[in-house]
């Protein structure tokens, strides 16, 4: 039996949404929010659609610190937030 795009795209979302982490996706120019499985729904809130700084950091631009650029260049990073306990470890996406 072939499954369909859309059908991998729900099982894909089942398994995020059933793990204990938080995952989120961020487009790293724009800064929007693309995608938070159901853990990052229940810390953060609703953020698909909403900028990542205004979600994650309560601010109203991009983060001093911010990291998107490096992940536009290819490079990858790991970040452990401070003042929420969070770690984060980023790879860019591929096409």
């Amino acid at each position: 039996m072939s499954t369909t795009t859309e059908q991998r795209a729900e099982l894909l979302s089942q398994i995020l949404d059933a793990t204990e982490s938080l995952i989120w996706a961020i487009d790293p120019v724009s800064y929007e929010i693309l995608f938070f499985n159901q853990r990052a729904r229940e810390h953060f809130g609703e953020g698909e659609g909403r900028r990542c700084y205004a979600v994650l950091h309560g601010l109203d631009a991009p983060c001093a610190s911010c990291k998107n650029p490096v992940l536009t260049d290819g490079r990858t990073w790991d970040f452990e937030s401070r003042v929420s306990g969070f770690y984060a470890s980023s790879d860019p996406a591929k096409n």
